[in-house]
């Protein structure tokens, strides 16, 4: 129908294919021994970045710094040659096979004349409507055809007997044929559900399987390559997750040839953490010790970190909670424990705890069912945090301390309009901008909403603490380089020698010094020499107040 609409399908390259079409020219498909053949990779589109070039001879890889390889030969026969292209570290790409004959002239110049008989032709490399040609006009007779997987396109490959050989007419030449490509691969898993640090066995199935061709085979896991030599791969996944698992096939001279992809899902193994009490309700006599002890679970490759709690402010941080009643008072408390792992993973428990009298009975607070008794007066509502100077994003904690109240939903306001409801009395928080905060707990009793006192919160910025650390280090930089300059300054002790015969019965006695001695700020000591040896005279300066 006219103008009716035509839907186009593109066909895209497969990834991890090159998007080069390469293809191999020879300058003659005949030489002979001893004369050297020149080989040219052909590639299209013509590549515009660095490529690496190399030819395949008779399965003998030549490697060439461009696109073109001149090479001498030295026997004769048929060779096939290969044209191979891929991009810096990428993979080989490679054109069809084509053959190329190389002929001794010796051998040929002494050959016996047709008269005494049929030369077989040389057949090779021909289709095999062209060969049963040849054939019918050397007056020879087609024997048995088969096939072989081979490179390249249809063709006769193998022939028996081989050319130039001298055979009566009629004799029967049979020929192997190329059979054309049809290559299947594919990938089985033995399973495609595991869990962490489970095996799991791939099996990659190439068809035909008689491929003569060097074959190597490949696993990609989320573009992580795993070569092998054998289409069999044992791999272990250590992270849970979905993976996308393919194999590859390169077969060399041929080409790359990719299957369907796998999905493996791989489970967690991970427990989480599970709080648990033991006992979940305990009764003592008031002055008992109570004893809890933590039978959580967790996964046994990771620690645990367990935290106590009870309604009178105490902690701990053990697996064993001991109480001494002694200085609590008689009625019903609740004693909570948090667990948490290395990964983050929480989660709580809490059990109660009843104190009664020597006689049994349960004397005042009363239960948790008469809470309604108790007015909201009486109860006491409190919010406290770990610290009230904190580093922007570092946690902080909060815990809520409430009087008598039990088994109550908290409501924490932190002032930064972010709020949570809970009801175990902590929980921690981040402040991610610096400022300054107000936040405070609320208790929804009786309709009506208690809220306990503000408590004030500075957040300051990461850098803070690098430039008062800076900072301090400059003052007592500056600090030592003023004492060391007042320290110089200090004059040394000057030592002035006098020679001075004092008489001992004159009384006092007056002593000049030269003009160049300075007696301001200066100790002056005197020694004199008597029969009872060395000692000290009493001064005075006659320039100042008088002084002993």
């Amino acid at each position: 129908k006219l103008k009716s609409t035509v839907d186009i399908v593109i066909a895209m390259p497969k990834k991890g294919t090159s998007e080069y079409k390469i293809s191999l020219k020879l300058a003659k498909n005949k030489i002979s021994v001893g004369n050297e053949a020149t080989m040219t990779a052909v590639v299209e589109p013509k590549p515009q970045e660095f490529v690496e070039y190399s030819f395949t001879i008779d399965g003998e890889v030549y490697n060439s710094t461009s696109n073109t390889l001149s090479h001498r030969f030295t026997q004769s026969g048929r060779v096939i040659v290969t044209a191979n292209i891929r991009k810096k570290r990428g993979k080989w790409s490679h054109s069809p096979s084509s053959w190329l004959t190389v002929e001794d002239v010796a051998n040929n110049a002494t050959a016996p004349s047709v008269s005494d008989g049929v030369l077989v032709p040389d057949v090779i490399g021909v289709t095999m409507k062209e060969a049963k040609v040849i054939l019918k006009k050397s007056k020879l007779a087609l024997g048995d055809v088969s096939q072989k997987v081979s490179s390249g396109k249809p063709r006769i490959i193998e022939q028996t007997p081989s050319s130039n050989q001298r055979v009566s007419k009629g004799s029967k030449v049979d020929l192997v044929e190329s059979k054309e490509y049809k290559i299947k691969f594919s990938l089985s898993s033995d399973k495609t559900e595991i869990k962490q640090n489970e095996s799991i066995e791939f099996e990659g199935l190439l068809q035909p399987e008689n491929m003569e061709a060097n074959i190597n085979y490949r696993l990609i896991i989320d573009n992580q390559e795993i070569d092998s030599s054998v289409p069999r791969w044992k791999y272990s996944f250590n992270d849970a997750g979905n993976y996308k698992v393919i194999a590859e096939v390169e077969l060399d001279g041929i080409g790359v040839y990719r299957s369907t992809p796998i999905a493996v899902h791989v489970s967690s193994t991970w427990q989480e953490p599970v709080a648990v009490i033991e006992p979940h309700s305990l009764v003592v006599v008031q002055g008992d010790t109570a004893d809890f002890t933590s039978q959580s679970t967790h996964d046994e490759k990771t620690k645990l970190q367990q935290l106590w709690m009870d309604e009178r402010g105490g902690s701990a941080k053990t697996e064993r909670y001991s109480i001494d009643t002694k200085t609590w008072e008689l009625g019903e408390y609740w004693i909570s424990l948090r667990v948490k792992d290395e990964q983050g993973f929480e989660n709580t428990d809490k059990v109660q705890l009843i104190i009664m009298a020597e006689e049994g009975e349960i004397i005042e607070p009363p239960k948790p069912s008469t809470e309604l008794e108790i007015l909201p007066k009486d109860i006491k509502l409190s919010l406290s945090a770990s610290s009230y100077h904190v580093i922007a994003g570092k946690p902080l904690k909060f815990t809520v301390t409430q009087y008598p109240l039990t088994d109550v939903e908290y409501h924490i306001v932190f002032g930064d309009d972010d709020m949570k409801d809970t009801s175990q009395p902590w929980l921690e928080h981040r402040y991610r901008q610096f400022g300054h905060y107000s936040a405070f707990v609320e208790v929804y009793y009786q309709q009506k909403i208690l809220r306990s006192e503000a408590i004030k919160i500075w957040v300051w910025p990461s850098w803070l603490a690098l430039t008062f650390l800076v900072g301090s280090l400059l003052l007592l930089a500056g600090l030592f380089r003023f004492l060391k300059h007042k320290i110089k300054k200090k004059k040394a002790i000057k030592t002035t020698h006098v020679n001075y015969t004092p008489m001992l019965d004159a009384g006092e006695q007056s002593l000049d010094f030269e003009k160049d001695v300075e007696l301001e700020n200066t100790d002056i000591s005197f020694v004199i020499n008597i029969d009872e040896g060395k000692q000290r005279m009493l001064y005075k300066q006659d320039h100042k107040d008088e002084q002993e």
